[in-house]
């Protein structure tokens, strides 16, 4: 009977103590022990985990995640920590760093099972991860409107862009003509991030433009590469909102036509290039206006400076688009939508006006993009027009369906 208070006392002064010594267990209950203590462990560290905010102050010009630090951690048979090692690193330092930094933060972890400690060290080590998942929407490279800092190191994508064109406007009123216009685009990008200068962005596109005019049996096509983009991107981050803008310049490596008009009822410039060194710009504002939604506004802009050898200057081009974002599934899925406003300034030709160019136009535009696998990402967007203005007689646009795949190779 005395034997039997005594163990009851025992336990007793144990639980209040909260260092309870561990009991004799079997074989089969190790793996149980063992899942339970670390079970303890890992709620431990997620109070203590802070790696976002820290991470963030400390890359003000990168994406937060998805980023995994393996560390191995020792604990002594008291439960304080002994040694702390990144085992696999994230390959982001002051990730790695908030993660030790978690650990050490506990002064003293529920002390471990006696069957799990090791005899020789008289602790118990073993291997914990912590991960973070990607902030950032899955975005796309080569989407000059909307690119966002990504990678820190390479990212490459291919895109296919098709636009048509069949509407005969005068004004903005239809008229009875029958004509189509296409034009199809595959761009193929790379980006580099450099650290002093920022991310360096190359476009190669690779176009195909059909045009075909019922009324008078007018058909023109031109296939090639068209003018190759360079871009220099620069971000900038702060709480909830975060910007970017960038400048380039259009080199002229897509074929011109002396003619670059094709058609008479409805004459259409259809040409892949530009022909000129055309310099372009652009800028995004982003902000948190929800938990997981956020709201920006970009705009992108090219301008042609000088005509070309045959005595033609394209136009200038504006777009400003406003969207909202909305991630799902853990940031892996977003969906976009809002509207994209798009101006077109007046070509010249042997030093006149082109009449069948400059518009106006309002586009409703929804986007989803999807991050497949590692580094690999999916975007589809589908652009419908609402309202358009044009300068004298020419096509209006009808729709515009666009889809890329990207890889970074900083996600693994």
């Amino acid at each position: 009977m005395s034997r039997v208070l005594a163990t009851l006392l025992s336990v007793a002064l144990c639980w209040r103590a909260g260092i309870c010594a561990a009991q004799p267990a079997g074989e089969d209950d190790l793996p149980a022990r063992r899942g339970d203590y670390l079970a303890d462990v890992g709620r431990a560290l997620d109070r203590a985990w802070q790696a976002g905010e820290r991470a963030r102050a400390h890359l003000p010009d990168r994406s937060l995640g998805p980023w995994t630090a393996r560390l191995q951690i020792s604990i002594a048979a008291d439960g304080a920590v002994r040694e702390v090692t990144v085992e696999a690193s994230s390959g982001v330092p002051p990730f790695d760093d908030e993660a030790v930094r978690s650990v050490r933060t506990i002064q003293r972890f529920p002390a471990p099972p006696g069957e799990l400690l090791d005899p020789a060290s008289a602790a118990f080590s073993f291997p914990f991860t912590f991960h973070a998942a990607g902030r950032q929407l899955p975005q796309y490279t080569g989407g000059a409107l909307v690119r966002t800092s990504q990678t820190q190191s390479w990212e490459i994508g291919s895109s296919v862009d098709l636009e048509r064109r069949a509407t005969a406007l005068r004004g903005s009123t239809a008229i009875p003509a029958q004509a189509a216009y296409h034009r199809t685009t595959v761009m193929v990008t790379a980006a580099h991030h450099l650290e002093a200068i920022g991310l360096v962005e190359l476009q190669v596109p690779l176009e195909a433009i059909r045009y075909r005019e019922l009324a008078t049996g007018t058909s023109t096509e031109a296939s090639g590469l068209g003018d190759v983009s360079l871009h220099l991107h620069r971000f900038r981050r702060s709480g909830r909102w975060s910007s970017g803008y960038f400048v380039g310049v259009r080199v002229p490596t897509g074929a011109t036509a002396a003619m670059p008009l094709a058609g008479q009822a409805l004459p259409t410039v259809v040409q892949l290039g530009s022909g000129t060194l055309d310099p372009e710009y652009g800028a995004c504002v982003n902000v948190q206006v929800t938990d997981r939604g956020s709201l920006s506004a970009c705009d992108h802009g090219s301008i042609a400076l000088y005509t070309n050898a045959h005595d033609y200057r394209d136009p200038y081009a504006f777009q400003a688009r406003l969207f909202f974002a909305m991630p799902f599934l853990d940031h892996h899925v977003s969906a976009q939508a809002g509207l994209l406003y798009e101006a077109q300034g007046v070509a010249r030709w042997q030093g006149q006006e082109l009449a069948s160019t400059g518009h106006h136009e309002l586009f409703a535009e929804a986007s989803a993009w999807l991050s497949l696998v590692h580094g690999l990402s999916l975007r589809s967007t589908i652009e419908l027009p609402v309202y358009e203005t044009v300068r004298g007689m020419q096509l209006a646009d009808t729709l515009r369906v666009m889809a890329g795949l990207s890889y970074d190779f900083d996600r693994r």
